[in-house]
């Protein structure tokens, strides 16, 4: 393999098979109606298992996790301005020598 350069194996971008055989056995599992009816019984007597939600998250792809950091935008304008104030003094700072 050159140094930095990419000689062989898939190209970028090109699915993983094995994700996608995975990915279309578990649809082919949550879409049947004998698991729609089980599910529903699960769901209504409070007793669906984790590997339920790790089926859909194969089946139809798992939601974007995010999370909302309050105060997160203040933070990083104060620490900007400091930044900027050390590298940058005003005219009221010298630079130290």
């Amino acid at each position: 393999m050159a140094k930095g350069k990419k000689t062989g194996g898939r190209i970028a971008g090109t699915p993983n098979k094995v994700t996608r055989e995975i990915r279309e056995a578990a649809k082919a599992l949550l879409e049947t109606p004998a698991y729609q009816a089980s599910l529903k019984k699960r769901l209504v007597s409070g007793k669906a298992p984790h590997m339920e939600t790790l089926l859909h998250y194969y089946g139809y792809g798992k939601p974007k996790d995010t999370f909302d950091t309050p105060g997160i935008a203040d933070l990083a304008a104060a620490l900007s301005r400091k930044v900027v104030d050390e590298l940058h003094p005003g005219p009221t700072k010298s630079p130290s020598v």
